[in-house]
């Protein structure tokens, strides 16, 4: 149970999993999003093959992740969610958003 919402509500660094350069994309979506309404945190976008979604630079995988991810935003298929979350686990992200 959570004690402690504010990496979800409030947070400081978000990794966006399935961060996509395709402008019709959920996980584009949600990188303008957080870039529009100038979140003052750091992002991290996500793709396996990017190097470059907009100006932030792409992290290739969840395990290159730096340590102290607040959030996590998950936007792909219902069928990598549970393999994306035990991978965050494992690299201690405080809060995921699916």
């Amino acid at each position: 149970m959570f004690k402690d919402v504010t990496s979800l509500l409030k947070p400081e660094s978000v990794a966006v999993i399935g961060a996509s350069a395709k402008r019709v994309s959920q996980g584009n979506l949600v990188i303008a999003n957080f870039l529009t309404a100038d979140f003052p945190g750091s992002i991290f976008p996500i793709h396996p093959t990017a190097n470059k979604i907009d100006v932030l630079q792409v992290i290739s995988s969840p395990d290159d992740l730096p340590g102290n991810i607040d959030l996590a935003v998950l936007a792909i298929p219902a069928s990598s969610v549970t393999a994306a979350l035990k991978g965050l686990q494992r690299n201690d992200v405080r809060a995921a958003m699916v």
